[in-house]
């Protein structure tokens, strides 16, 4: 079974802008100062979005345009902080939060607004 191109594609954000609709994948790379991010419309039923942080200078918000449920906003305060999205025709559902942090007290430092 071929899967469409936006399976296998990643970028990687350095600055504030729009996340791409056209790949799975979102690298969050941001340098010393606070960054913002916009994750519009899906394409499609059923598209997933992967968003993880890998550099973290300062916060790092993803304003989000319609979810499923009250959340609009993800702010990312650490490198490993990850949300996984599915559109559902009509929003996006946030399906999980990930951290990649060990160690003890690991409850996460995502802040949803």
């Amino acid at each position: 079974m071929l899967l469409p191109h936006q399976y296998n594609s990643v970028e990687t954000l350095t600055a504030t802008g729009t996340i791409s609709q056209s790949t799975s994948v979102t690298l969050l790379a941001t340098g010393g100062s606070a960054a913002t991010y916009t994750l519009g419309t899906g394409t499609r039923q059923g598209q997933m979005k992967i968003i993880i942080c890998t550099a973290l200078g300062a916060t790092t918000t993803v304003a989000i345009g319609a979810t499923v449920g009250a959340a609009a906003n993800v702010v990312f305060q650490a490198v490993g902080e990850s949300i996984t999205c599915m559109w559902t025709g009509t929003a996006w559902a946030i399906l999980s939060f990930g951290r990649g942090a060990t160690g003890s007290n690991i409850v996460g430092t995502q802040d949803i607004t």
